[in-house]
């Protein structure tokens, strides 16, 4: 999986930083988590996309100066000032993706632990 944030000036792309699965620390997955209770998703076993997208939000809005931090460690060059300038859009559709990466390596290392 990759995870890409665009940054703009002026309505255009002016920046793109790219990381992938393999670059992401267990410290940033382990901060990110701690933002994200887990839990609550585990009563909602039919969620549908937009309600998974709004419990995140939800969740990510409470944390957001550890979203920030969480931020420049995955995207390796990336500034507060560049983050300023990223649509939120973009920066919810990373988080999702991080936290279904975050989930399955959790569950890899659950299944691992098992055997």
């Amino acid at each position: 999986m990759e995870f890409k944030l665009n940054i703009y000036e002026k309505g255009k792309i002016a920046k793109t930083y790219n990381a992938t699965q393999y670059d992401i620390m267990f410290g940033t997955v382990e901060d990110f988590l701690r933002i994200v209770d887990i839990d609550s998703f585990a009563d909602h076993k039919e969620v549908s996309d937009i309600d998974f997208i709004k419990m995140v939000t939800q969740m990510i809005t409470s944390g957001m100066g550890e979203i920030k931090g969480i931020f420049l460690e995955v995207f390796e060059g990336l500034t507060e000032e560049d983050l300023r300038h990223a649509k939120v859009r973009e920066m919810v559709a990373v988080l999702l993706d991080l936290l279904k990466y975050s989930m399955a390596e959790m569950l890899t290392m659950a299944s691992t632990e098992k055997n």
